[in-house]
């Protein structure tokens, strides 16, 4: 079997843009335009830890352990916590350019069953790290390991990755592109094997919208149970995109009378999850500093809407493991880990099929 990686950049089409007027379809990828249909319900989270270090960025190992990133450490990228106890568990990804160590570090979204995905950027070697072994020995431990032969031209690294069987899925998004796109790579050879994008580049005759780029392609990301869809939730715009995560084939799926009332930006996802058979799109309803409470738009992966609920407080970020969810909210203001039995929302779920 061929082995691949892929590597992602996306970007956006058919929003409003928050420094123009003008409605600019930005997706290569079909549209399907749907009313948003009101709350099916409201749910309050309950706090679990609270801690002296920021939640900017943060995933769960399992139920019981949280991976925080530390930007600003000179030692390492990466602690586990105990969610109980708030105990440190072990650091990952030291600092350095020593043998296992990094420069730099992309990854960090795709964990699954005690490993997780990470590349550096400057040795351009893609691990699949042992995260209970690595905080153990000290040092990188991984089950697997390839050299990528990353695209000369970007000067900035990819994120997400997904590891999808013998195949990886990377992302780019930054100001050195055009607009952001996926690259398949081959895990044997490390070569690029294709690149899509699910965006069109920006207009840029009349006034210039180039400044506006990064904030036009903002997105949050997720993959499904069979890692063969990827969803991507635009955060400058009240649209999600179902698509396939090795060829870019799919559609978008996009709140019609949100974007008639939110055409000045002011609808914001947030982040998005999945516990593989429903997508968890986590937004708020208004500008960040004025927002206080957030929402939870449910979905399939064939783009159906199930049901929305109401949360009780503004939350910036979701993550799911197991049966839980678990959410940040400003992490500036408020470093407390929240959580939300799935059960909940499907109980709403199961009543809105009754009425």
């Amino acid at each position: 079997m061929c082995r691949s990686l892929v590597l992602a950049v996306a970007i956006s089409s058919g929003c409003w843009l928050a420094s123009c007027s003008t409605k600019i379809n930005m997706y290569t990828i079909p549209v399907r335009e749907i009313d948003f249909p009101g709350y099916s319900g409201s749910l309050v989270c309950t706090p679990i830890l609270g801690s002296s270090y920021d939640l900017m960025l943060f995933n769960m190992v399992d139920t019981a352990s949280i991976l925080i990133y530390h930007p600003m450490s000179t030692e390492y990228y990466y602690s586990v916590y105990d969610i109980n106890t708030g105990e440190m568990k072990g650091n990952l990804c030291r600092r350095g350019n020593g043998p296992g160590e990094f420069q730099s570090v992309a990854g960090w979204n795709d964990i699954r069953e005690g490993s997780m995905t990470m590349l550096n950027p400057i040795t351009r070697y893609c691990y699949e790290m042992d995260i209970s072994r690595s905080m153990v020995e000290g040092y990188l431990v991984y089950s697997r390991s390839s050299l990528i032969a990353l695209d000369p031209n970007e000067r900035h690294f990819p994120h997400p990755l997904y590891v999808i069987e013998d195949e990886l899925v990377a992302y780019y998004s930054t100001a050195k592109v055009d607009v952001p796109y996926f690259a398949v790579y081959d895990l044997a050879d490390g070569k690029k094997q294709k690149d899509y994008s699910i965006f069109k580049p920006l207009p840029t005759s009349g006034r210039s919208l180039q400044p506006a780029k990064t904030n036009v392609f903002m997105n949050t990301q997720v993959i499904n149970a069979d890692r063969s869809k990827i969803c991507v939730a635009m955060a400058r715009d009240p649209q999600i995109n179902i698509i396939e995560a090795l060829t870019g084939a799919g559609y978008g799926v996009r709140f019609r009378n949100v974007a008639e009332k939110k055409q000045g930006g002011e609808f914001y996802f947030r982040d998005v999850a999945t516990d593989g058979k429903y997508i968890y799109a986590l937004y708020i309803g208004g500008k960040m500093e004025d927002a206080v409470k957030s929402y939870l738009c449910v979905f399939d992966w064939d783009g159906v809407l199930k049901c929305s609920i109401e949360l009780d407080r503004c939350y910036y970020q979701n993550r799911i493991c197991g049966n839980r969810m678990f959410l940040s909210s400003n992490f500036m203001e408020d470093r407390t880990l929240y959580t939300l039995d799935l059960n909940c929302i499907k109980k709403i779920f199961d009543e809105k099929k009754k009425i």
